[in-house]
């Protein structure tokens, strides 16, 4: 299931300025069948349900106003964040959930993931393509968050145009 809000504004504030914004505020549910898995949560070919979690949110306001004739500002200031959140489903492939895993030896017990399993490979003899399943990395999330400032004046002189302007990103 997808949900999203969305709020926009569009403001002539006078002759000379308008001013602009948006809020968004979306998730996205998906369970994946396989998995994924460069995330470490999924199989090639064994049946590993993996819910793929997908918010994201951003805000914008802007300013664009007319300061002489021949003379314009525009401003503008963001800030937008999305997250990729895998997280298995297949009980049996958890440590606290399988009785067979709860015992089972870790070289280094520190580096497992929450509750999941270690990363199977059934591989080896004349078996090319067998089955995986992948759990080393997983529950996998990454989040992205990017803050945006630009201001740009604008001078008309005869039939050029000049430009000047200052961009800042900071991403996190």
């Amino acid at each position: 299931p997808r949900r999203e809000d969305l709020i926009r504004l569009d403001f002539q504030a006078s002759d000379k300025w308008r001013f602009t914004g948006r809020y968004m505020n979306t998730k996205e549910e998906i369970l994946q069948a396989y998995g994924t898995t460069w995330a470490g949560n999924g199989s090639d070919q064994l049946p590993t349900p993996v819910l793929f979690l997908h918010p994201g949110s951003n805000y914008m306001m802007s300013a664009t106003g007319v300061l002489s004739p021949t003379m314009s500002l525009e401003l503008s200031w963001g800030r937008a964040a999305n997250s990729l959140n895998y997280e298995l489903q297949r009980e049996e492939l958890f440590k606290s959930s399988n009785p067979a895993f709860a015992q089972l030896p870790l070289f280094y017990p520190d580096a497992a993931q929450g509750d999941y399993v270690p990363w199977f490979q059934f591989r080896g003899g004349r078996l090319g393509n067998s089955g995986e399943y992948q759990t080393d990395r997983g529950p996998f999330t990454n989040k992205n968050v990017t803050h945006d400032v630009v201001a740009n004046l604008t001078k008309v002189a005869g039939s050029h145009a000049f430009k000047a302007g200052f961009y800042y990103q900071n991403s996190f």
